[in-house]
């Protein structure tokens, strides 16, 4: 398997990834990305601002990862708990994977190898957030060694999620 950064070759097979995650997250009563977010035109921006990156093997795009360099606003605040630190982080979003493949670890792959490129970048520290009921990916993240660390409010419209961060060793 090979990660890489996504090129606007990868749209229609990333979208794909998101419109399956979309309908996974419904059928099992998430509300998260029901509203129309991400759309196609996020994808396309993700990678043209060089921020999205894909798990491909054998040629097929089978998962996808915005990783991006903090701060982000989202996060400024945070309830009902704390951050781990207050140092430089990086952020990770719109985490998915083809349907198909789900439980067999290739979440967990994905964001090892965004940590390792992260490392990397000289950053220690990852942020990332979830719906409450996106109990999936509270599981990964949790496999993962992410701490749980209290609540953030999204800056677009409100939505409560559950925020995570991550230390990482610097390479």
């Amino acid at each position: 398997m090979k990660f890489r950064r996504a090129t606007e070759e990868d749209l229609d097979q990333v979208w794909a990834i998101i419109e399956q995650a979309k309908a996974f997250l419904k059928q099992n009563e998430v509300d998260q990305w029901q509203d129309g977010y991400p759309a196609k035109e996020d994808i396309l921006s993700d990678i043209r601002a060089n921020i999205n990156y894909v798990l491909e093997d054998d040629g097929l795009v089978i998962a996808t990862i915005v990783a991006d360099r903090g701060p982000e606003q989202d996060y400024a605040q945070i309830f009902e708990g704390a951050w781990l630190n207050e140092a430089p982080y990086a952020v990770l979003h719109r985490v998915a994977t083809l349907n198909s493949i789900k439980q067999k670890g290739v979440a967990s792959r994905l964001i090892k190898k965004a940590e390792q490129m992260i490392a990397g970048w000289g950053i220690c520290n990852i942020r990332i957030d979830t719906h409450r009921d996106n109990i999936p990916m509270q599981k990964t993240l949790s496999k993962n060694a992410y701490t749980y660390c209290g609540i953030i409010y999204l800056c677009a419209d409100g939505s409560k999620r559950l925020a995570y961060q991550k230390q990482l060793e610097v390479l």
